[in-house]
Formats: C-alpha cells, sequence, structure tokens
C-alpha cells in the first residue's frame, strides 16, 4: 500500500533556530489492520536556481530529515515547544547542472510511534548544510521541493504494509467458539482446523518479518584498528541488507527482471537454483577525515560505505 497525501507548511520561516522546509500528512485513513512493513519519505530535488537573489554554490551538503511530535502542554508553561527527532542525515552533491531526483529518507523507526500515539499528522522539517561551512542553508535554495509545489513535485509519504484483517477475523470466530459444547466432535473438529489456520497465518507473519530489508550495522574504526590514522568519524553506521526474496518479490524491493526469473525458476525447483539475494541497491557517500603517509590531514568523500536501500538481485 502507497499512501500519497499532500504536504503543508511553511518552509519560509525557521524552526528550533534553523531554516527549513515543514512536511505535514494526515495519517488518520491508514487502517488499523495495517501492518507497516517498511515507511520512505521521498522528496524531489531539481536544479537550483536564484531565488530572491540568493543562489548557493556548488559543493558537498549534509541534509538531515527530522520528525516532529508535538510536546505534552503543561499548566505553568504558557506555550510549549514539539520535540524534534533527528531520523536520517543524508550526504548529497549539488550543483546547478544536477538532475532531478528523488531523494529517499527511511522513517521506518518514527511512523509507528506517531501512529501509537493516535495523531492525524505526521510532520517532518528538512535542514540543510554545507559540509565545509558552519551556517545552515535553506533547503530550497538547493532545489528541494516543498508544499508550495505542484502536486506532482510535493513530498511523497510511502507507506509498505501488510493486511492483518484475515487473522482478526480468526480471532473473532474462535472466541465465538468459546460457548460451544466442548464434548461436541463437531466443534472439536472445527478448533482443529482453526489451530492449523492460526499456525499457518503466524508462519506466514513471521515470514513477512524476515523479508529483505535494511539493518543496523554499526562499525567502530577503533576496533578494527584504523583509529590512529582515521580521524573522523570514529563510528558510523553502514547498514546492512538481510532476509529473504522469495517469490512473489514485493515490489518495494525493485527486483530486477533476472531476480524475478530467478526467484520463479526457484519456486519451482529449489535444488536447481538458489533464490534471488538481498542486496544493497543505493549507497550513500560518508565524508572521511585522515592522515596520509606524510601526518597530513586529508578530507575525502568515500562513496559506497552506507548502504540506503535493500533490494533482491
Amino acid at each position: 500500500l502507497i499512501s500519497n497525501y499532500s504536504s503543508s507548511g511553511n518552509g519560509k520561516k525557521t524552526f528550533a533556530g534553523f531554516p527549513n522546509l515543514s512536511y505535514k500528512f494526515d495519517i488518520s485513513e491508514i487502517p488499523q489492520s495495517e501492518t507497516l512493513i517498511l515507511s520512505e519519505l521521498k522528496i524531489l530535488l531539481k536544479p537550483f536556481k536564484n531565488v530572491d537573489g540568493k543562489k548557493p554554490t556548488g559543493g558537498i551538503y549534509r541534509v538531515t530529515l527530522y520528525g516532529v511530535l508535538p510536546r505534552q502542554h503543561k499548566k505553568k508553561m504558557p506555550r510549549t515547544y514539539p520535540i524534534i527527532l533527528e531520523i536520517q542525515s543524508r550526504t548529497l552533491s549539488i550543483s546547478s547542472t544536477q538532475r532531478e531526483r528523488w531523494i529517499s529518507f527511511d522513517i521506518s523507526s518514527f511512523v509507528p510511534g506517531v501512529q501509537g500515539m493516535k495523531k492525524r499528522f505526521i510532520r517532518f522539517v528538512l535542514r540543510a548544510k554545507q559540509i565545509s561551512g558552519s551556517s545552515a542553508i535553506h533547503p530550497s535554495l538547493l532545489g528541494f521541493q516543498g508544499s508550495e509545489s505542484s502536486d506532482t513535485e510535493k513530498a511523497l509519504l510511502v507507506l509498505y504494509t501488510g493486511d492483518m484483517n484475515d487473522e482478526i477475523k480468526t480471532n473473532t470466530r474462535r472466541k465465538r467458539g468459546l460457548y460451544s459444547n466442548p464434548g461436541s466432535s463437531n466443534n472439536q473438529k472445527r478448533d482443529r482446523k482453526r489451530k492449523d489456520k492460526r499456525r499457518k497465518r503466524k508462519r506466514k507473519n513471521k515470514n513477512k518479518k524476515k523479508m529483505c530489508r535494511r539493518k543496523n550495522m554499526v562499525v567502530d574504526f577503533q576496533e578494527l584498528g584504523w583509529g590512529n590514522w582515521l580521524l573522523s568519524p570514529t563510528k558510523y553506521n553502514a547498514y546492512h541488507c538481510h532476509g529473504h526474496c522469495r517469490y512473489p518479490l514485493a515490489t518495494y524491493l525493485r527486483p530486477t527482471n533476472h531476480a524475478t526469473i530467478q526467484s520463479i525458476v526457484h519456486n519451482m525447483n529449489r535444488d536447481f537454483v538458489p533464490s534471488a539475494c538481498c542486496v544493497p541497491t543505493d549507497f550513500d557517500v560518508l565524508p572521511i577525515l585522515s592522515l596520509d603517509g606524510k601526518d597530513r590531514v586529508v578530507f575525502k568523500l568515500k562513496s559506497g560505505l552506507v548502504a540506503t536501500n535493500c533490494g533482491c538481485r
């Protein structure tokens, strides 16, 4: 299930002391029976232009997405401020000749918490900062699209979900069966069938949790013995991809045609060919400060060190 709600919010103002773009989505219509598998926020990045006479210089920027939670109101506090939580940062190369593209942020850890609070809206803010500078820059100057964009260019909240309706109906029928005569052979047969169905559904839900997805993998350079020459960062989350790629492959896993064919053949004869592999499909760069052979500090952007998305290949 992909939910595309209208985003809103005035990105012209500052939030918590820094310029930002604000995104707001209505999640009240998402059925409670939906089990959340993966959540993404996609923001369109276009070639930047002059905005009010301001034009940024090309370079490397750190773009950070924050989730916004309302703070509980207290009587002694005439004004309350929301809580902002950092969700994910991306390091991007920005230039005036860049191609239009969608930038994805994994928000799977944030959405369930807002749903659990039974909030109608979910809100995010995006900020940007040049790696070599100290001051923040408004993301719209870099080409990020906000709430004032056209409908085809507004940010998208993408939710990949599974349906729990079947399991809920089974539980309802089982509770009604408690009032039946336990001595009846027909009731006993029905109870056995219900138990078998519950076992199958539990296995199905367990398999969903084992589907290909991104998981944390924190790398500590000190433990690797690289701390004497690698100055920063001392550790970072590289992430890794883990899980099965069984037929039918989910569309959010973005399987290649070859992976789809391989999964079909594997489903027909598992001894003939292995299943498709769960691997990283997109990567982010990692800024690194290190010492060269002459003890000089060197700044480099190393590509392919942070897995941002997983898929079946």
